[in-house]
């Protein structure tokens, strides 16, 4: 275990990409804000971390160092956010109950690790005893972004219980252990009996992501679900199958390198359906033919070409992976509150520019972002009263203001 974190640490080493704590995701999880609007928290042991996950209402959580125990982060709108070389060296779970789901919640930048080993193989030993390293259950509007995820017992990342309306990007997967044949990444939906609560759910984005050494299974392996897999590397050379297509699940698979895994997507279970388009494959000799039309997702997706994919997705610095620096991090409590448009913002659209004037008492810094949270417009400041136009086809989708004061930063999502 010693050399895993050590290896955990080495390959967050170099950070060479900025982004900002209060960016939005885009895909499915479209429109979730974490913890904005709440206070800030920096846990640098395991009793800190829990105390401040477990608090109620909105807040961004930092974590600093090495922490080791078994997280749950069971209160909505929460961001959980990795300074740089955080690690979680046990578990987490994101998750509500049958009965009242958990909603809104972000995490991003962290490295997780289990906090033991495990034996045996399938059907002996401890590796069979469903300890995921990270699960998402009973939740909805999920953002996961920029992880590092190695050597999970069971598998490294699984999602559950009728969660819905997730977005997992940036995601670098790999195991170090080469002695049990139980390497198995993620697992979407846990049974073909769970209908009742999964069948119209489990709808989510996957991209960017690396799925690398090692792996066997599980690319996902999906059931039910409705989901959009683009843009992300699939490179282990040791694959029995990369994406397992299940009981009535729906998979768009495009824009893809399979680089070396002997398989692309199979089919487990009835009622099963992946389109493939664009996909690129190095290597592959079966299972890089869909069977259908996939329903189609609610957004339009920007796709990388693929040419230039492994060159994107799989640099340690630059890529998948926990490799963020946090930008403007703020040091007082933060705001998104779209009640207080009609008291700080007037927002209108003319001849296809969109008109953001200033109804508020202080001057403010104002950035126009994507769905996927691309700043599209310089920075602008607005004194009171003042106005400022851009074009309005651009995919704008939100505005972010901060006071020139520094205590209010604004997110409000922008119509057409």
């Amino acid at each position: 275990m010693k050399h895993l974190l050590t290896m955990a640490l080495l390959a967050a080493s170099t950070f060479a990409s900025v982004a900002d704590p209060l960016g939005v995701p885009d895909g499915w999880a479209s429109g979730t804000t974490g913890g904005a609007g709440g206070g800030i928290d920096t846990a640098r042991d395991s009793t800190a971390l829990a105390t401040a996950l477990a608090k109620p209402g909105p807040g961004l959580v930092f974590v600093e160092g090495t922490v080791s125990g078994q997280f749950q982060i069971t209160t909505g709108s929460k961001s959980l956010l990795g300074l740089p070389g955080a690690v979680i060296r046990g578990s987490l779970t994101v998750s509500g109950t049958k009965t009242s789901f958990l909603r809104n919640v972000i995490v991003r930048n962290l490295t997780l690790i289990p906090g033991k080993t495990c034996t045996g193989d399938f059907g002996v030993g401890t590796c069979e005893d469903e300890d995921e390293m990270m699960r998402v259950s009973y939740a909805r509007g999920i953002w996961l972004d920029h992880l590092t995820l190695t050597d999970g017992l069971y598998s490294n990342l699984n999602i559950l219980h009728g969660s819905d309306s997730l977005t997992l990007s940036w995601i670098r997967q790999s195991f170090t252990r080469t002695d049990s044949s139980r390497r198995f990444a993620n697992m979407i939906g846990g049974s073909d009996r769970n209908g009742a609560e999964d069948s119209l759910r489990l709808r989510f984005s996957w991209h960017h992501s690396l799925w690398g050494e090692n792996l066997r299974e599980w690319m996902p392996r999906v059931r039910f679900g409705n989901a959009h897999l683009y843009n992300n590397v699939f490179s282990s050379k040791t694959v029995e199958s990369c994406i397992r297509a299940g009981t009535q699940s729906s998979l768009l698979v495009e824009a893809n390198l399979f680089d070396g895994t002997s398989s692309a997507v199979s089919f487990w279970g009835v009622n099963a359906i992946a389109e493939l388009r664009l996909n690129r494959f190095v290597d592959v000799t079966s299972d890089t033919v869909g069977n259908g039309k996939a329903i189609a997702p609610p957004y339009t997706a920007s796709l990388d070409p693929v040419a230039g994919l492994e060159a994107l997705v799989t640099p340690l610095a630059t890529g998948a992976g926990a490799n963020l620096t946090w930008k403007d991090l703020p040091t007082k409590p933060v705001s998104l509150s779209p009640s207080r448009a009609g008291q700080d913002f007037e927002i209108s659209h003319r001849a296809g520019r969109v008109v953001l004037r200033n109804l508020s008492t202080e001057a403010q810094a104002v950035e126009f972002l994507s769905v996927s949270g691309r700043i599209l417009s310089p920075r602008v400041a607005l004194a009171p009263g003042s106005s400022c136009q851009v074009p309005g086809k651009r995919g704008i989708r939100f505005l972010r203001s901060r006071s020139l004061t520094g205590s209010r930063i604004t997110i409000l999502p922008i119509s057409h």
